[in-house]
C-alpha cells in the first residue's frame, strides 16, 4: 500500500496519493465554468481548455489555487498545472513536478490568467500535440478564500480525440500486435 498524507478542513479533504484533491461542492463560493466537451484531432492540433471563474467582493484566489487536473483510469484526478491570478506578482504558472505534470509539460502551454470582465477571469491550458491517450476528463478547480473560510469550485470538460481512418487502423493493428499492415 502507498504512503499517504491526509488532512481535512470543513470544505476540503486532501489525500496525497499523487496530489489528489477531493472537494465539497456544497460550499458557496464564486463560479467556475468550462465547455462540457472538446474534440481534437491526433497530432499537432493545438486545443485550448478554458476555465472561466468569478470572484465575489469578499473572495480572493491565491497563487496555486487555480488548477487544471486530468482524470486517471482509476477515477482519481491528478494535478497537471497550477495558475497564478493576475494580481499576484513574483509567482508564475507552472506544471506540477509530478509525473502527470511532466507528461504534459513538453507539449502544452499555460497562458497567464486574464481578466475577461468585472471580477471574471480565464485560465487557459493549451495542449499543442494531441495523443490518443489524452482522451478523457479534465477538470479546472479554483480555491477561494473568504472571511468565513476556504472553498473550492470546479468544472469538468471531456476531451474526445479523433484521427483519420489510416491512423486508427495502424493504432488498432499495433494494439493487436499485427506483424504487418499493407495499406495501398
Amino acid at each position: 500500500m502507498q504512503d499517504s498524507t491526509f488532512w481535512a478542513r470543513e470544505d476540503v479533504i486532501y489525500v496525497n496519493y499523487v496530489d489528489t484533491i477531493i472537494f465539497n461542492p456544497g460550499c458557496d463560493a464564486g463560479t467556475v465554468s468550462t465547455k462540457d466537451n472538446v474534440t481534437a484531432r491526433i497530432g499537432f492540433h493545438p486545443t485550448d481548455f478554458e476555465c472561466t471563474f468569478t470572484i465575489d467582493a469578499d473572495e480572493s484566489v491565491h497563487a496555486g489555487d487555480i488548477l487544471w487536473q486530468v482524470e486517471r483510469p482509476s477515477g482519481v484526478y491528478q494535478i497537471i498545472a497550477e495558475f497564478t491570478p493576475p494580481d499576484v506578482h513574483g509567482k508564475h504558472n507552472q506544471f506540477t513536478s509530478t509525473a502527470t505534470g511532466s507528461e504534459f509539460k513538453s507539449r502544452a502551454v499555460l497562458y497567464d490568467v486574464v481578466s475577461s470582465g468585472t471580477n471574471t477571469y480565464t485560465a487557459v491550458f493549451r495542449l499543442n500535440e494531441i495523443k490518443c491517450e489524452d482522451e478523457g476528463n479534465f477538470r479546472c478547480l479554483v480555491g477561494y478564500t473568504t472571511s468565513t473560510g476556504s472553498y473550492n469550485q470546479s468544472s469538468e470538460v471531456s476531451l474526445m480525440v479523433t484521427g483519420i481512418a489510416m491512423n486508427i487502423l495502424v493504432a488498432l493493428c499495433s494494439l493487436s500486435r499485427c506483424a504487418k499492415l499493407n495499406v495501398k
